[in-house]
């Protein structure tokens, strides 16, 4: 089924989330699917309306959790104690995406 992305709230949705547990939850914005795009070559389109779906942010989550464990949890509280570690990433995504 197609769904018209204009009257989809997805960004404001992940946001929500997070704001409501950021300890589990993590933002998906145009620069966060662009870094998940790059890295993990997830099928966002490098546009505006980069293709948002409940399954790719779940498929987000998933690859947040595999770099997280990666690098090591304890290693990537290091980065901003006192933070959220989805903030963390989020925030590193974030950066990503936009460069």
């Amino acid at each position: 089924m197609h769904q018209d992305q204009s009257k989809s709230f997805y960004v404001g949705t992940s946001k929500i989330l997070h704001f409501l547990n950021p300890e589990l939850f993590i933002i998906v914005d145009s620069n966060a699917a662009r870094a998940y795009r790059a890295a993990w070559q997830l099928p966002f389109r490098n546009t505006t309306q980069p293709g948002y779906s409940a399954e790719l942010y779940v498929e987000c989550m998933n690859r947040e959790k595999v770099d997280i464990s990666d690098y090591g949890v304890d290693k990537f509280r290091n980065l901003e104690p006192n933070t959220p570690i989805t903030r963390i990433y989020d925030k590193l995504t974030f950066v990503t995406g936009s460069e």
